[in-house]
């Protein structure tokens, strides 16, 4: 069955994240209310056929300004969440 789902990614450099096979990542973004009370996540949404055996990808999310980028990742999106700015990259395996 084609269906989205949706991962919380830690706020670290890098993240692992089992998806089905041929999974299409369709966003990278914020969510949730900023404070005490509410979640405050950063995500990645994929469209994926559910059925499909899962596969791990690495993902690094990175902050502006901080360490260097290797050159054969593939960008995958900008996110804003107050005054930080985080960019994620998908590392090539």
């Amino acid at each position: 069955m084609r269906t989205i789902w949706k991962f919380p990614l830690l706020k670290r450099e890098e993240n692992i994240i089992a998806v089905p096979s041929g999974a299409k990542l369709l966003h990278f973004g914020h969510q949730g209310d900023i404070g005490p009370a509410g979640t405050d996540e950063i995500c990645v949404w994929f469209e994926v056929e559910s059925s499909s055996p899962l596969q791990e990808r690495f993902f690094d999310l990175r902050e502006t300004g901080t360490k260097q980028l290797k050159t054969n990742d593939i960008y995958r999106g900008t996110c804003f969440k107050l005054s930080l700015v985080w960019h994620l990259y998908e590392k090539v395996i």
